[in-house]
């Protein structure tokens, strides 16, 4: 069982968890410190029924649906209670992976009264609520990066701009980090031009009938490389 999620299986998730967006946060309940319950309700369902799912947010582990109720403490905590506050009974509009990182985006509301929940799945995790405009307003850690030159805290925006991209894998650029890593496995390699991890670039030369095993003791022409 995995303890924590991939980049590859935040996308993949991300995907399954598009059927929610429309669904309303009917209730927002913290079975944890870093665990959260959203039920979520839809109305006009497949038999004219309200259709219900719960969500549940792990802060740095996971993210998913579930059928499952869960132990609940008699009184929320105050950021549960903050959550409340601004998301209760609104839409999700759009559920994102921001960039390729393991960063999940929960558009929620529009216009105005439009938040931001943000889910991070790194490092000692978080979960974030901001306004439109990305601006904190309330989340389970503070803390700085001075090396990057911001600080995830409330009041400051948060760095969304600042997440990784998904590159374009080109011959040329292939062909070049082949060079730069002679020796190395194919799978290496592959890795390195393919952000989702060395599962996934393990798979992709599997489908194009390629031994990741195999190691680069000399350069591919551009032809080789394609």
């Amino acid at each position: 069982m995995k303890n924590r999620f991939s980049t590859a299986d935040v996308a993949a998730e991300v995907a399954c968890l598009k059927r929610i967006e429309g669904f309303r946060i009917s209730n927002v309940y913290d079975v944890s410190s870093k665990v959260y319950l959203f039920k979520l309700a839809k109305s006009g369902g497949e038999d004219g029924e309200t259709e219900k799912q719960m969500l549940i947010l792990e802060s740095g582990t996971r993210f998913h649906l579930s059928k499952y109720s869960r132990d609940k403490p008699n009184t929320p905590s105050n950021f549960c209670l903050k959550l409340r506050k601004h998301i209760r009974s609104k839409r999700i509009e759009r559920v994102e992976q921001v960039g390729i990182d393991r960063i999940v985006d929960f558009t929620i509301g529009s216009g105005p009264a439009k938040h931001h929940l943000i889910l991070e799945l790194y490092s000692q995790g978080n979960v974030i609520l901001t306004d439109a405009d990305y601006k904190v307003l309330t989340l389970l850690r503070s803390h700085r990066d001075d090396e990057n030159e911001f600080a995830i805290m409330a009041n400051h925006p948060y760095p969304i701009g600042q997440s990784r991209t998904r590159g374009v894998v080109t011959v040329e650029g292939f062909a070049e980090l082949q060079r730069a890593n002679l020796g190395g496995t194919l799978k290496a390699v592959a890795s390195k031009a393919i952000s989702y991890g060395p599962q996934i670039a393990e798979h992709c030369l599997h489908l194009s009938g390629l031994d990741p095993r195999v190691k680069l003791e000399q350069e591919l022409d551009l032809e080789q490389a394609e």
